[in-house]
């Protein structure tokens, strides 16, 4: 693949590239904070003791053959 400008540098591409894959990776790492934060937000508003009864409750509604 010819370049289109030939007074291009191979450094430039490069760096074009980094900073594609860097806004890239920040957007990903934006995207992971935000979801761990809703994600702990949805278990925090509900109490630990309430999470242990429902997994109690869950295990006595199985009907045992």
């Amino acid at each position: 693949m010819a370049p289109s400008s030939p007074q291009r540098h191979p450094d430039d591409i490069t760096h074009h590239l980094l900073r594609a894959f860097g806004v890239l990776v920040g957007v990903s790492i934006v995207a992971v904070v935000v979801w761990l934060v809703t994600a702990s937000q949805a278990t925090s508003s509900r109490l630990p003791m309430d999470i242990a009864l429902d997994r109690v409750e869950s295990s006595e509604a199985t009907p045992v053959p």
